[in-house]
């Protein structure tokens, strides 16, 4: 399991204060491409899935509101690439800092 801890910004939430879906997809792509680069994926790979999952499918199932200046934990549960055409499947989990389970994103492209 790879992981890493974020903070709720400005630009990640709606009038209310609340993060908005798209930003969930964002901190995604990040957490997937700090975990491919640290595992040894060529930059040509992790080009390819970066551009594969800005126009995939995701599947977003919020539990609990992240919140402006919130910090967060992010687990990536799953993550599969077939390298022969850069097909991902990708599942992360998002946790508040009391670690209580906000939200789940499921990508695939």
């Amino acid at each position: 399991m790879f992981r890493r801890k974020y903070k709720v910004k400005g630009e990640d939430v709606n009038d209310y204060m609340v993060m908005q879906d798209f930003a969930y997809v964002v901190y995604a792509i990040s957490l997937i491409k700090a975990y491919v680069i640290k595992n040894g994926y060529s930059k040509k790979v992790v080009e390819g899935i970066k551009m594969n999952i800005e126009n995939s499918t995701n599947q977003l199932v919020c539990i609990k509101n992240l919140m402006f200046t919130q910090d967060f934990l992010m687990y990536l549960d799953s993550f599969n690439i077939h390298e022969s055409n850069n097909r991902v499947l990708v599942e992360t989990r998002f946790f508040n800092a009391k670690n209580e389970l906000c939200a789940t994103l499921v990508l695939k492209t």
